[in-house]
């Protein structure tokens, strides 16, 4: 029986998808976070006991939950249900938290995926195994979890664990804010006294970290996952137990090769309370054998990945992969005119997601099937940009070789040739082989510019990983492209580079761009800026808000804005030009100012300002709904 990866960690899901930075000019634009706005924090003590849970007690909750991964305009990788009874048994209460014992009883998974149940049917069993959760003033603390348990069904239990928070409000305050955590990071979480005694609704704002090994580099803010829409009510006792719970969240990552987007609801309603006791015994050993894990803590795969990609081949061969991929090709005429809802398209879609993450697998695990995918590329294969896309995704040192030899090929079509390099582009891992192949191409006509957007990106991947002189080197070349460059074009490409790059060391030649007389050199000069890290780049923003009339920079100037952490000045730059004659560059402010607010709570009156007094309906009804 192969074992499906887990399904409850970000880190992990990116991996699954390949996940990668854009290959050209990044774009850091993203729609404004649904949900309202704060008006205070909560007042729970981070070493307080959990209200209404005594030990003890055993506490009974009906458990129902479904997940959902697909990958988006693909379709399902997985979709299944989760039934059972969920009991608690407080171990530990005192003034420094509560500590729970837990198990699924009854527990069922129920996929929608054909040809899948029977994996999930393998991993019943370890629903009813126990596990420790600590809550601490409603926040979740740590999870003790046993160490043979699936990686799918580890997530459950975190996920259920982090289920039971909830931040109690100040007296008084009807919007609150608190951070948490769930199986994929730390999260902004807003709270809103609903109808009914004792329930509050809860909504996720934004992430605002994703759970990494210590020392592994925090990803950039546009790589962390999306709130797409967030839905959520709490309801307590009399004596402040947590009684029901109902949770809907859909999330995109859109940083990965082929984006994901991922749904979870879960509901937990109480039931039962009885008399339980835990031996004192019992407890040190399901402590002492189990894996302790912070709840900012990722849970190590335990799975080699040879496991995980034998899991995505499934015994698939190679020619079948093939032929799947084309016979989808050849559809695809024919699925454009027909709905995305269509149950054909659907079925189609999870195909055609499942072939993709097979192939690319398929080459990491069976090297020589790289030739034959190339000869398929050659022969001008109805899949061959599939096949191009997982070459990438493979991230092997053969699949990486093909890239570069049809990126060079002079009897290769330019699209071919262009699809083969944004490939190599997007590598997370960056080679010297493959940076050597990217600046042999830089002054290539056909493919030339595309080259110089992987430069750029390979500049800002080789400094964060350490690599600081082959960055440096990398970033001087883009200067000097830069420097020499003679047209408007030429210009924009080479500043669109040091925007991938995030080069400090480019600063002084961007500087004389920054004024220049040309609108879209001025534009992308002051958009090479967003990923620097430098005191005066701050400043600069500022001054092009605020001093420059011209729409398309001001645009420009945003998109560099949203990239950065928000700070006192950058939040008084947005309030001072909230009132700018152009309905484009306010609409965009208030989306920024939406995507801050939880950060920045004093955006909120200038929001309001917005929703009553603006005269664009679309603007208006953009700062309601922030508030």
């Amino acid at each position: 029986m192969k074992q499906l990866p887990t399904l409850a960690s970000a880190a992990l899901l990116l991996s699954l998808a390949g996940c990668r930075g854009n290959a050209n000019a990044e774009s850091t634009s993203a729609s404004a976070p649904a949900g309202v706005a704060t008006a205070s924090t909560a007042n729970a003590s981070p070493g307080t006991a959990e209200p209404g849970f005594a030990q003890g007690q055993r506490y009974a909750y009906a458990l129902t939950s479904t997940s959902k991964v697909a990958f988006q305009s693909q379709g399902n990788l997985y979709d299944f249900d989760l039934s059972g009874t969920l009991e608690l048994l407080p171990v530990r209460v005192s003034a420094d938290g509560t500590e729970f014992r837990a198990s699924i009883t009854n527990g069922k998974f129920q996929s929608r995926v054909p040809g899948s149940q029977q994996q999930f049917d393998a991993m019943t069993a370890d629903l009813a195994k126990a596990f420790l959760f600590t809550l601490k003033g409603g926040r979740l603390s740590d999870v003790t979890l046993p160490k043979d348990v699936a990686p799918l069904v580890a997530g459950v239990f975190r996920s259920v664990s982090s289920a039971f928070q909830v931040a109690r409000p100040a007296e008084g305050a009807a919007t609150w804010t608190a951070s948490e955590l769930d199986t994929t990071g730390e999260y902004s979480a807003e709270y809103k006294r609903a109808s009914g005694p004792r329930r509050f609704e809860k909504q996720k704002r934004r992430y605002l970290a994703l759970l990494l090994p210590k020392g592994q580099p925090k990803p950039a803010v546009d790589a962390l996952p999306e709130v797409v829409t967030s839905r959520g009510e709490v309801q307590t006792a009399a004596d402040g137990r947590v009684i029901a719970v109902k949770l809907d969240d859909e999330l995109t990552l859109n940083r990965a090769q082929t984006p994901i987007r991922t749904r979870m609801t879960l509901s937990l309603q109480a039931g039962d309370v009885g008399r339980a006791n835990m031996s004192d015994a019992e407890l040190l050993a399901l402590r002492s054998g189990g894996m302790r894990l912070a709840a900012d803590q990722p849970m190590p795969s335990g799975v080699s990945p040879a496991v995980i990609d034998d899991a995505k081949i499934n015994g698939l061969p190679f020619g079948e992969i093939v032929a799947r991929l084309e016979k989808a090709a050849k559809l695809a005429p024919k699925a454009s005119a027909q709905s995305k809802d269509d149950p054909e398209q659907v079925a189609q879609r999870e195909e055609h997601a499942r072939m993709f993450i097979a192939l690319g697998a398929t080459f990491r695990r069976q090297p020589e099937t790289v030739s034959r995918a190339v000869a398929k590329i050659r022969e001008n294969s109805a899949a061959k940009y599939d096949f191009i896309d997982a070459l990438g995704a493979a991230n092997s040192s053969g699949a990486n070789a093909a890239l570069i030899a049809l990126a060079e090929s002079g009897t290769s079509d330019v699209k071919v040739r262009t699809s083969a390099l944004i490939s190599l582009s997007r590598l997370e891992n960056p080679t010297t082989e493959t940076a050597a192949a990217l600046e042999k191409l830089l002054d290539d006509e056909a493919v030339g510019t595309q080259a110089l957007y992987g430069l750029g990106s390979y500049c800002r991947r080789f400094r964060e990983r350490g690599e600081v002189e082959r960055s440096t080197a990398l970033g001087r070349a883009i200067v000097a492209r830069l420097l020499s460059a003679k047209t408007e074009l030429r210009t924009v490409e080479a500043l669109r580079a040091v925007g991938n790059s995030g080069f400090v060391g480019a600063l002084d030649a961007v500087r004389p761009r920054l004024p220049d007389p040309r609108v879209l050199v001025r534009a992308e000069a002051v958009r090479s800026l967003r990923l620097m890290d430098a005191p005066e780049i701050e400043g600069i923003l500022i001054h092009r808000l605020v001093d420059d009339s011209v729409k398309a920079v001001r645009l420009a100037t945003l998109d560099a804005i949203q990239s950065r952490t928000p700070t006192p000045a950058l939040v008084q730059a947005l309030r001072n030009s909230i009132s700018t004659p152009d309905p484009h560059v306010r609409y965009r402010l208030v989306e920024l100012m939406s995507r801050w607010l939880d950060r920045q709570p004093e955006l909120r009156s200038s929001l309001e300002l917005v929703a009553k007094n603006e005269q664009e309906e679309k603007i208006r009804e953009l700062a309601k709904a922030a508030l």
